[in-house]
């Protein structure tokens, strides 16, 4: 059996050198994002626990742009007051706790 043996140019390993550090910045990069997304979960996972999502922002799909919210705990409702940005007048929207 012979062997074969391939003389690499030197501009090839040139270019076969910044490509590889390139590379490998970029998969430790991948690795550090994924790791302090799994230590953030861990760190916070009191808050995590005891979010709740309040629905949708009424106004959104529309000209309303959100400013403000502020709830009625006797009514369980929520106000959210916004401004509209083709010049028709301001808005308050009211939800109750459970509606989207």
């Amino acid at each position: 059996m012979s062997s074969i043996k391939v003389k690499r140019s030197k501009l090839h390993l040139i270019w076969e050198i910044p490509v590889g550090i390139i590379v490998t910045i970029i998969e430790i990069a991948i690795v550090a994002v994924v790791g302090l997304n799994a230590t953030k979960s861990l760190i916070y996972s009191d808050y995590y626990g005891i979010k709740e999502d309040l629905g949708v922002i009424p106004g959104l799909n529309g000209s309303a742009t959100p400013q403000g919210i502020s709830v009625d705990e006797n009514t369980d409702t929520y106000f959210f007051s916004s401004y509209r940005t083709n010049g028709e007048p301001s808005a308050i929207f009211t939800q109750k706790d459970g509606e989207s």
